[in-house]
């Protein structure tokens, strides 16, 4: 008996060979965008750490007064064209802009609110703090607002009621704008209830002034001047009323274009899994005719996602990935093949939502396992199990992180439970041959029927 043990034998066979060299050949261009948009998520999270670096120190100058000289316009400008060059490398791609290049240029745009602030004494609108979308305009101003509330603290301390009232009488023109608003929960939400409390303490810190007393050089009751010197001259704007008018009309409708998507992306999905519940059920005809449908809606859909492409991710983007489980499914239920991502609806899906059905494709080809185990045909089980290996080591190959990390753990997870299968099958077979084999070895009885010998 050797004392070195036997090295793992291979479970992929021809099909299984022929199958994962298939995979490899498809999905070769895919690793490669994997790997270019990985570069450039590297490239987006450095520069966007240079940008917040660059705008923390312009905050500090800002805030504390240290504008002189023109160094700060100078970083502004330095940082803009930063940004502006970055943006040209994300390009229309609202995946890439979100995260921290998105936070990076709200930080940034908030700054220069400030600044502007300090010189007109208004809030500037977003034609002259471009490039900064809606969301981040939004989100910068309600920043921009706490901001003022800690501006109007340290004015407090130097008794400075004017420039407190240019701030009270700023957040009230904004929130009232904000009001006609609809937020959905989300970030933009939550920065919102920090508006109130910003105008809350400024209410306060103005209420406390004027309960002083009047200092030697005052004219009158304190309260009357603090009212004097912090009044706004009536009828004046202090924000730009017209261009939020303007977002609030483009979110509105954008919010309908969601909900419509979402509505209807139901459908696509809800459809999907029904034909993969026929596949299951051995009607391929009525799965075909299921997945034709679904189809027809997702490409529908798809006029308004190429207007609007970061309306693509959520709901949309889960029915795509769920249809092409069903089509996948399908094509493996007819003729035993995996589709490739150019095969699988006219080029429909983006590389995660291919990830992400072949994932799910290995726990529905894992259900007919269990089927094919039932009727005791492991010859089935095997081609399953070299399917859920070729596709586990080329899914390992792409570094698509995110929630995928999730789904290729979902393919090795599945793949285990048909090798248990296999297992089981093969302790069946084992034991059905040693029974066999020990019956006939079994030493045949000559005195059936006769007289036992004494």
């Amino acid at each position: 008996m050797s004392n070195i043990p036997v090295r793992p034998s291979s479970m992929m066979a021809g099909f299984g060979l022929e199958l994962q060299e298939q995979l490899r050949t498809g999905m070769s261009p895919m690793m490669d965008e994997v790997q270019k948009e990985d570069d450039l998520r590297d490239v987006i999270f450095k520069s966007s750490r240079e940008i917040l670096r660059n705008n923390g120190k312009i905050a500090f100058a800002v805030r504390t007064g240290q504008t002189q000289d023109g160094v700060v316009e100078k970083m502004v400008a330095d940082t803009s064209k930063m940004v502006s060059e970055l943006l040209a490398k994300v390009g229309d791609d609202p995946d890439k802009r979100f995260g921290i290049l998105s936070q990076s240029i709200q930080s940034f745009t908030e700054t220069r609110m400030m600044q502007n602030f300090f010189e007109s004494g208004t809030l500037s609108p977003p034609s002259v703090l471009q490039p900064c979308n809606d969301e981040e305009y939004l989100m910068a101003s309600l920043g921009f607002a706490q901001q003022l509330s800690r501006y109007c603290v340290g004015r407090a301390c130097e008794n400075d009621t004017n420039s407190i009232g240019i701030c009270r009488e700023l957040i009230l023109q904004l929130n009232e704008k904000m009001l006609q608003m609809d937020f959905r929960n989300g970030p933009l939400r939550r920065k919102y209830d920090g508006l109130k409390y910003a105008l809350k303490n400024i209410e306060d810190v103005t209420y406390e002034l004027s309960l002083l007393e009047g200092n030697g050089d005052s004219q009158g009751p304190p309260a009357k001047k603090a009212r004097t010197e912090g009044e706004v001259s009536e009828g004046s704007t202090l924000i730009p009323a017209a261009e939020l008018d303007a977002i609030k009309e483009r979110l509105d409708t954008y919010d309908k274009l969601r909900e419509g998507v979402i509505k209807d992306s139901r459908d696509v999905q809800k459809i999907s899994k029904q034909a993969i519940f026929s596949i299951h059920r051995g009607n391929l005809s009525q799965s075909s005719k299921q997945l034709d449908a679904a189809l027809v809606k997702a490409k529908a859909i798809m006029v308004v996602i190429d207007k609007h492409p970061q309306l693509r991710w959520g709901a949309f983007s889960n029915s795509l990935e769920e249809w092409a489980e069903g089509a996948v499914t399908l094509e493996w239920a007819q003729n035993g093949k995996v589709l490739s991502k150019e095969e699988v609806g006219d080029g429909i899906l983006n590389n995660l939502e291919y990830i992400g059905a072949l994932s799910d494709f290995t726990g529905e080809i894992g259900r007919m396992a269990v089927a094919s185990a039932s009727k005791r045909d492991i010859e089935s089980v095997r081609k399953i199990q070299q399917a859920g290996v070729a596709i586990s080591q080329n899914l390992m190959q792409i570094n698509a992180g995110g929630k995928f990390t999730k789904k290729v753990e979902a393919v090795n997870t599945n793949l285990r439970k048909v090798e248990d299968i296999v297992y089981d099958l093969s302790m069946v077979q084992f034991g059905g041959k040693a029974r066999n084999k020990a019956r006939e070895e079994a030493p045949k009885d000559d005195s059936k029927g006769g007289d036992d010998e004494e």
